[in-house]
């Protein structure tokens, strides 16, 4: 185990397990189900999403990834800088896009911190070279577990971003 790389990823999972957190902090449950606009999701539609996708994103990791020579973290610099460019936008797969799972804000918030305490669990246990797996993420293909781990720990700050546009929006201070 690469411990420099260890503590990195350990600190992007905490970053952007804080940046949705302060995102949604003072949003009260009624505000969290408004939606700016008809074709937008709410602040509890994007939390839900982040907690489905990096639910299907850590079985990629755990279950789905096979060995792959070493990249050497070629594209690792660019999920770190991309994670939170909201010019480019995606869509969600089907199996990432929210239904209402979530009765409220505060189930939603407790769901994606048990979702963060296990993949950082499994970080904190993990011994493997994750530059020397890779998977196929729904979204950009063919990846190494490296860089998902990367995607994993920013994709929160993303939605945090796209949280402080709806915020805006409605005039949400």
């Amino acid at each position: 185990m690469d411990l420099a790389l260890h503590q990195k990823n350990m600190a992007m999972l905490a970053e952007g397990t804080q940046s949705i957190l302060d995102s949604v902090a003072g949003i009260s449950e009624k505000q969290a189900k408004i939606r700016p606009a008809p074709e937008r999701w709410s602040v509890l539609e994007c939390l839900e999403h982040i907690i489905l996708a990096e639910n299907r994103m850590f079985g990629l990791l755990t279950t789905e990834s096979a060995a792959a020579s070493p990249d050497g973290g070629r594209g690792e610099e660019m999920f770190e800088r991309g994670s939170t460019n909201r010019s480019r936008k995606f869509e969600a797969p089907q199996f990432a896009r929210p239904t209402g799972r979530f009765p409220s804000l505060a189930a939603a918030i407790e769901e994606f911190r048990r979702c963060r305490t296990r993949t950082g669990d499994y970080l904190k246990q993990c011994e493997d070279l994750l530059r020397s797996r890779s998977t196929t993420h729904p979204a950009v293909g063919l990846v190494s577990c490296e860089e998902l781990i990367i995607i994993i720990a920013l994709h929160p700050a993303r939605h945090a971003v796209q949280i402080r546009e709806i915020r805006q929006s409605l005039g949400i201070a």
